[in-house]
């Protein structure tokens, strides 16, 4: 089992100003050197096995701007319905699942984002996904 942290990187002035996600935001994980691929995009496959703990985070590019993962919709034949915890002694929120078998193809999952100060909420539209971790 392995931990691998999947990290949002949202500019949330730039999604405010045109109301679009998807090439204002940057996925990336702790899982490259495994086969995760499309890092930079909404569109990364982290290359998963059963058993491995997935810890989503996001932050704005900007310091001062607000965003938050609402919500994680997964296929339910191999993710655990992702859960939402608080780092310790913060109000600052992670979601977090486990890999209950790892798929033979990629499997697209959603994030949903507050963004700003009115907690408008963005999602991806494609992708992300897992994959079976592939060595090449």
């Amino acid at each position: 089992m392995s931990i691998i942290s999947i990290r949002a990187i949202v500019d949330v002035v730039a999604v405010l100003s045109n109301n679009f996600l998807e090439e204002n935001g940057h996925l990336m994980d702790t899982n490259k050197l495994n086969g995760s691929r499309n890092e930079g995009t909404f569109l990364l496959e982290t290359a998963v096995k059963k058993g491995d703990e997935l810890i989503w985070s996001a932050y704005g590019l900007e310091v001062e701007s607000y965003v938050e993962i609402s919500d994680i919709k997964v296929n339910k034949n191999f993710l655990k319905e992702p859960v939402k915890a608080f780092y310790e002694g913060t109000n600052i929120s992670y979601w977090k699942s486990t890999v209950i078998k790892a798929p033979k193809n990629t499997v697209s999952y959603s994030i949903d984002f507050y963004v700003g100060n009115k907690k408008t909420i963005f999602s991806t539209n494609e992708g992300p996904s897992i994959k079976p971790i592939t060595i090449d």
